[in-house]
C-alpha cells in the first residue's frame, strides 16, 4: 500500500475529508479534545502526521492526547520525537517532565522541567511538574517550594494541589494537605485521587474510621483504580483490622504486583511475620528505593532482630533526608531494637522538632524514657502520643512489642549446667 492511500485511509477512518491538510486536521483535533473526544482527535492526529511527519508540533499535540487517555509511554515515545526535530521549545520539555514523572522515572523528569525552565521561565506549570519529580525522589521540602510558586501564577491548578498536598503528607502537615485537597475538589469534584488524597491525610491525623468512609466512596467513584484499595489497605492495617487490609492488599496486587509488593511487606510487619517482611521488603526497596520503602526495609530489618542492619540504613537516610520527621522516627526505632536508649530518645527528640504533630514519635520517646527509667518523662509523652490519636492497635505498638520480647531474651541469664 503506497503513502498517499494510507493517508486516505487513515483520514477516512478520522471521518474527515481526505483532502483535509494538517492545519485543519489539528484545528479539528483541537476541538474534539475540548469535547473531550480523545480517541477521535487521536485519529485526526495520526491522519495529520501521515501528511507531515516533520512538524515537531503535531506529535506534541498527539502525544498530549496520548497522555489524556493515560498511554504515558506512547506519549513520550511523541514528545521524544518532538524534541528531535526542535529542541528549543520549552512546552516540549515540559510535557515530557510530566510524562516521566508518571512513569515515575525522577531524575530524568526533573532534567526536563530544568530544560524547559531554561526555555521557558515564564511557564509557571513546569514548576508544578518538577515538584512531583522531586516528591518521587523524597525531596519534599524543594516539591514543596516550586508546588507553592506554581500555585501563585494559575496553570493546572488541580494537578498543582495534588502535588502541594502529597508534599504536605509526606512532611507530616495534614491540615495543610487538607486545605489543598479541598481547593482541588472545589475545581474538579470528579476527580477519585483527590478523595484518596483525602483519606491520605485523614490516616496522617489517625482519623481511621473516616478515612476508611473516604477511601470508600472514591472505590465507588472508579473501582477499578488502583489507589481506593490502597488506601483502605493501609487503613485498615492502622485500625489493626488485619484480615480487611490482606482482602485489599490482594486486590492491588491483581491490579498492581508492584504497588501490592509494597502494602505486603507493611502487612508482615503489622502481623509480625518477621521473615516475609524482610524478604518482601529487600525485593521492594531493590526495585524501588524511595525514602518509604528504605524506611519500611530497616523496620523489617528491626523487628527481625537485626537493628545494626536497620541503623545503618536510617543514619544513610538521616543524611541524605535530614529534614523528613519520619526518617528520624525510623532511627529511633532501630536505636530502641538496639537497647541504645539515649540515642533514642534524641532521634525522637528531632522527630518531634521537625513536625509537632507527631504521635509516633511521642510514642518512641516514650518507650525510650521508660526504658532509661524515667517514668514521668515517658507517661508525659505517652498521653501526649495518644492526644494526638495514637492507638495500641498501629503497627508500631506490634514492633515496640516485638522489640521488647527480643530485648528481653537477650537480658535473661543462661541458666548454669547441673555439675
Amino acid at each position: 500500500m503506497n503513502r498517499s492511500v494510507l493517508v486516505m485511509l487513515v483520514a477516512l477512518l478520522a471521518g474527515c475529508a481526505s483532502n483535509n491538510n494538517p492545519d485543519q486536521l489539528s484545528s479539528q483535533a483541537g476541538t474534539l479534545i475540548a469535547g473531550g473526544k480523545y480517541k477521535k482527535s487521536l485519529k485526526l492526529y495520526d491522519a495529520a502526521i501521515l501528511q507531515s511527519d516533520k512538524d515537531s508540533a503535531l506529535y506534541a499535540k498527539r502525544g498530549t492526547v496520548k497522555s489524556l487517555l493515560m498511554d504515558y509511554d506512547g506519549a513520550l515515545n511523541d514528545l521524544n520525537r518532538a524534541i528531535e526535530l526542535r529542541s528549543d521549545v520549552g512546552w516540549y520539555h515540559s510535557k515530557r517532565s510530566m510524562l516521566l514523572g508518571e512513569l515515575k522515572q525522577a531524575d530524568a523528569a526533573i532534567d526536563s522541567a530544568n530544560k524547559a525552565v531554561q526555555l521557558d521561565p515564564a511557564d509557571e506549570q513546569t514548576l508544578a511538574y518538577r515538584a512531583k519529580a522531586y516528591a518521587l525522589n523524597g525531596q519534599y521540602e524543594k516539591a514543596l517550594q516550586d508546588a507553592l510558586q506554581s500555585a501563585k501564577h494559575g496553570g493546572d491548578l488541580v494537578y498543582t494541589y495534588k502535588v502541594l498536598a502529597t508534599c504536605y503528607i509526606h512532611l507530616g502537615k495534614p491540615d495543610e494537605a487538607l486545605d489543598s485537597i479541598r481547593k482541588a475538589i472545589t475545581l474538579n469534584e470528579s476527580d477519585p485521587t483527590l478523595i484518596c488524597l483525602k483519606s491520605e491525610a485523614e490516616m496522617q491525623k489517625l482519623d481511621l474510621k473516616q478515612a476508611i468512609k473516604t477511601a470508600q466512596t472514591a472505590q465507588k467513584k472508579n473501582p477499578e483504580a488502583i489507589e481506593p484499595y490502597s488506601c483502605l489497605a493501609r487503613a485498615y492495617l492502622l485500625l489493626g483490622d488485619n484480615e480487611k487490609a490482606k482482602q485489599n492488599i490482594d486486590i492491588v496486587s491483581e491490579k498492581s504486583p508492584t504497588d501490592g509488593q509494597a502494602l505486603l511487606a507493611v502487612y508482615y510487619i503489622s502481623t509480625r511475620q518477621a521473615e516475609k517482611a524482610l524478604e518482601t521488603a529487600s525485593v521492594v526497596a531493590k526495585n524501588h528505593p524511595s525514602p518509604d520503602a528504605q524506611m519500611t526495609l530497616a523496620e523489617a530489618y528491626t523487628i527481625s532482630g537485626r537493628g545494626t542492619e536497620a541503623l545503618k540504613i536510617a543514619d544513610t537516610l538521616s543524611k541524605e533526608y535530614p529534614d523528613l520527621a519520619a526518617v528520624h522516627r525510623t532511627r529511633a526505632l532501630a536505636l530502641i531494637g538496639l537497647g541504645k536508649y539515649d540515642e533514642a530518645a534524641s532521634a525522637a527528640s528531632e522527630s518531634i522538632r521537625i513536625l509537632k504533630y507527631n504521635p509516633f514519635a511521642y510514642r518512641l520517646r516514650s518507650e525510650a524514657l521508660a526504658c532509661n527509667g524515667d517514668a514521668d518523662g515517658a507517661r508525659r509523652d505517652r498521653v501526649e502520643s495518644q492526644k494526638l490519636g495514637y492507638l495500641d492497635s498501629l503497627p508500631q505498638e506490634g514492633m515496640l512489642l516485638t522489640l521488647k520480647q527480643q530485648l528481653a531474651k537477650e537480658q535473661t541469664p543462661v541458666a548454669a549446667k547441673p555439675m
